[in-house]
């Protein structure tokens, strides 16, 4: 109601703000922060302190569409002390946008926190504080023993061949995930001739997600070619990737990258079928898979599939 202007929008959302189920009071959150935060500041403030995670997420995304400074210091006491560490990391990285004033004092307790995501957050804190001492935060963060933190706070440092050394520590590691988010990474920290040679060796890596990289990093250097049969074989088979249906679709404008994202609009795995719907709406198009989706199983897909069509619809009309 909320979302499509419906004459009764208000009164919905007055009751579900007090629903006692939290999916309610986080759609109707979202909802108020895509059409009318302004209008209801009070209550996506008093949201922040909502006793679902997931509600004050939410509430996090609104406040920050009131672009209000005198937010800071609930938003700080957020990224500092909360018991959710998605809400610490959400809270953080809503600092590092104007018009809100941190600290370095903020910076450095997040780039300690235990959770990955908050740790980013400082750095990207300490980033925007370059001129005040965030730099050191930075430099500090660089020799860091965790390889993820220490890769994005080279990157945000500025290339140099000095992080030749991180990467190449980084691309040797055991996690896949630490080789995928090196070749993410490489580009912009070193240059060209150091992150096309990364590429090409990581076409052949035994995971598939760092095949992946390798070959989106190969897109960003220009050899699109190269990266093309990456990107087929991990739509073939029962569990296509989407990423690389939808890279395909955008990049080569090839139809069988349209045929896995409808494969995956019908995955028996909920997540799964979200993230299809998430890439029609990127890519503004619609299919029977999504038209489909409207009698999907979950309510939340069904709404999802829904607002999709009709902003859908809209654009084309």
């Amino acid at each position: 109601a909320v979302l499509r202007d419906h004459p009764q929008a208000a009164s919905v959302a007055a009751a579900r703000l007090h629903s006692p189920d939290p999916s309610a009071r986080a759609i109707v959150i979202a909802g108020i922060n895509r059409k009318i935060p302004a209008r209801s500041a009070d209550d996506v403030r008093a949201a922040l302190a909502d006793p679902a995670a997931s509600v004050r997420i939410a509430a996090i995304a609104a406040v920050m569409k009131l672009a209000d400074r005198s937010d800071t210091a609930a938003l700080a006491k957020m990224a500092r002390t909360d018991i959710n560490k998605q809400v610490r990391a959400r809270a953080g990285r809503a600092l590092a946008q104007p018009p809100y004033r941190v600290n370095l004092e903020l910076a450095h307790a997040l780039v300690l926190d235990d959770y990955l995501g908050a740790r980013l957050a400082g750095l990207k804190l300490a980033y925007h504080l370059s001129d005040k001492g965030g730099r050191e935060i930075l430099r500090q963060a660089a020799r860091s023993d965790d390889l993820t933190v220490a890769i994005r706070a080279a990157v945000l440092l500025g290339p140099g061949p000095s992080w030749q050394g991180l990467f190449d520590k980084a691309l040797h590691s055991t996690k896949w995930t630490l080789r995928a988010t090196a070749l993410g990474a490489i580009l912009p920290a070193t240059d060209y001739s150091i992150a096309q040679r990364a590429a090409v060796a990581a076409l052949l890596d035994p995971d598939r997600e760092v095949k992946l990289a390798a070959a989106r990093l190969l897109v960003r250097l220009g050899d699109k070619e190269a990266a093309k049969p990456t990107f087929i074989a991990a739509i073939e088979g029962n569990d296509p990737d989407l990423t690389a249906a939808l890279a395909l679709v955008s990049t080569y404008q090839d139809d069988r990258g349209l045929t896995a994202m409808a494969h995956g609009a019908r995955s028996p795995i909920r997540e799964t079928r979200s993230r299809a719907i998430t890439l029609y709406r990127q890519l503004g198009i619609t299919s029977d898979a999504l038209i489909g989706a409207l009698a999907d199983k979950s309510g939340s897909i069904r709404i999802q599939a829904a607002d999709t069509i009709l902003s859908l619809l809209v654009k084309q009309s």
